[in-house]
């Protein structure tokens, strides 16, 4: 049983060399002409997402699955503009990150180590999209604040959150806490993402994954660079959805 602090968030003090431990799972992969798959460092299999059931915790999540299609997405640009995530997945593969919202200090860290090392996923031809609950206006406020490099998107009613399976109720608290999310989003919903990366390719592939229900622990940037280059590796040897 994951112990789990009074707000239902896991409770815990790991670090960041911990997080290589909750890949969920890591990476699949099957090489053309090979009819078994090969697993790479899978930690665990998780059921499929046929219907996502909001849970009361985070522990409760069930991420998309590797070699899942991404789901179809248009959420609003900081600017408030209509943004076609999988129109801009289809131009270039993508990183999509799901963070907590720019007022989250393990967020501003995370998005921060993505921004002093973005040049090493361009170099691969890859682009990071970012995806929190925040308002459209919050979340110019964190690009321009941070001068982030990569594009940020508004989920504001948590659409792309549930539809990768990673969306979480918290409890209906009236503290400063949850008033700082409702104050963020914009909606009353109490809805907040479990921190996650989705490595997905031009074809619309979920390759590789990392979730954590564990918002306090990040994977060090190096995690995800090795992600990306596993999968440009496997793709340039043949990969086929299983």
């Amino acid at each position: 049983m994951v112990p789990t602090d009074i707000h239902g968030e896991v409770d815990s003090s790991a670090s960041h060399e911990e997080a290589a431990d909750c890949l969920i799972p890591c990476l699949v992969i099957r090489i053309r002409g090979r009819g078994t798959p090969y697993r790479h460092l899978v930690e665990k299999e998780l059921p499929v997402v046929d219907s996502y059931e909001i849970p009361k915790s985070a522990k409760g999540i069930r991420p998309l699955l590797i070699d899942a299609k991404a789901p179809r997405l248009v959420l609003s640009t900081a600017d408030g503009a209509a943004f076609d995530v999988n129109a801009a997945i289809g131009e270039k593969p993508t990183v999509l990150v799901f963070f907590r919202g720019g007022w989250c200090g393990f967020c501003k860290k995370q998005l921060l180590e993505i921004k002093r090392n973005y040049a090493s996923l361009e170099e691969l031809g890859y682009q990071v999209i970012a995806i929190s609950p925040d308002s459209p206006s919050n979340t110019r406020e964190t690009a321009g604040r941070y001068k982030l490099p990569f594009t940020l998107l508004s989920d504001s009613k948590m659409e792309a959150s549930m539809a990768f399976g990673i969306a979480w109720r918290v409890s209906d608290r009236d503290d400063d806490y949850y008033q700082k999310l409702r104050t963020a989003s914009g909606e009353s919903h109490r809805l907040l993402p479990s921190p996650a990366y989705f490595i997905i390719g031009k074809d619309g592939v979920v390759k590789h994954a990392y979730v954590n229900p564990n918002y306090k622990v990040r994977p060090p940037f190096s995690l995800m660079l090795a992600g990306v280059e596993a999968v440009s590796e496997m793709e340039e040897m043949g990969w086929e959805p299983l």
